[in-house]
């Protein structure tokens, strides 16, 4: 007699991947919104100083320095994959757990993205939850949906497809998509750039978490007019779309910090993959209106949610 053993997967997800919350005091005296800006890799400056030797690659975290930005030139990352590392910090640190870098991709959109623990936490608290983000966070859904993975039984099929693909390079499918300089990654980041701090301007709740993801200093490297498009992913085309990415982000922060209405946390997802003489388990972090006391309490991107939960 044949007999079938019927598996309950999101038990076992939940079995082998634990959350490590670290426990921050809440600001209950001050409370303003908290902005969560991703910079897909980007990369530890202490990294790239050990390859160019170059004293300028500390400009921009030295501006953000003298602005009142507490610094972290070199900030551990557990996971070298984006979903990864960001499906962690959503639910409070998964990668305690060296094993969550394996998990597979669907399992991560199901019980992780879309039923992230952080977005039940904040809900509880009656915080707003505003998504310019490449990912779901709990019922949350992407601004865009620059990073394919799958959100139904349907999607599971045809994920593996080049339907996908297509229609993400197209613009879904629009007709001036159809082109071989189309990069929604470019559009994406544009839209941030230029409508982000307006639409922030809008709030009115203090009790609001926003998570914004920008696709740079990652390829396609190519923000046009301003920089052409970078084909060959070598480190000396990444330095300079990183340079690039420093001077767009400092235009951007310096707008957002103007009066001081917002704590921002600036952080890679994890650092460049393509260079040996690079660790990508390192990246770069900033904070903005958190005492040093609650940051010290953190010590990898995948802490980050913890700060975020414990800000409200």
């Amino acid at each position: 007699m044949l007999t079938i053993y019927i598996i309950n997967t999101n038990e076992k997800i939940k079995e082998e991947f634990k959350s490590s919350l670290v426990s921050i005091p809440p600001n209950n005296i001050n409370v303003k919104p908290i902005l969560l800006v991703i910079c897909d890799e980007y990369t530890s400056p202490d990294d790239l100083y050990n390859v160019y030797k170059d004293s300028s690659i500390y400009n921009f975290s030295n501006e953000l320095t003298s602005k009142g930005w507490i610094v972290k030139n070199s900030f551990y990352s557990y996971e070298i994959s984006t979903i990864h590392s960001l499906s962690s910090l959503f639910n409070f640190n998964l990668s305690k757990n060296k094993e969550y870098k394996k998990e597979e991709i669907a399992n991560i959109s199901a019980s992780k993205l879309t039923h992230a623990i952080i977005t039940d936490s904040l809900e509880k608290k009656k915080v707003e939850i505003i998504n310019f983000g490449i990912f779901h966070i709990g019922k949350y859904p992407y601004l865009n949906r620059l990073y394919l993975y799958p959100t139904s039984f349907f999607e599971d099929i045809m994920i593996h497809t080049i339907y996908y693909t297509i229609k993400s390079n197209t613009g879904k499918l629009n007709k001036s998509g159809f082109t071989s300089s189309y990069y929604p990654m470019e559009t994406h980041n544009k839209y941030i750039f230029n409508h982000l701090a307006d639409t922030l301007n809008t709030l009115t709740n203090n009790k609001t978490f926003a998570y914004i993801h920008l696709f740079m200093p990652h390829s396609p490297m190519q923000y046009k007019p301003d920089f052409s498009i970078r084909t060959e992913n070598n480190i000396l085309n990444y330095k300079a779309y990183w340079d690039f990415t420093n001077h767009k982000l400092n235009t951007l922060l310096t707008d957002l910090i103007r009066g001081n209405k917002y704590r921002i946390i600036l952080t890679g997802d994890h650092g460049y993959r393509s260079e040996k003489r690079i660790d990508p388990q390192y990246t770069f972090c900033a904070f903005y209106g958190f005492n040093q006391e609650t940051i010290d309490k953190i010590n990898s991107v995948q802490d980050l949610g913890s700060l975020i939960n414990g800000g409200f």
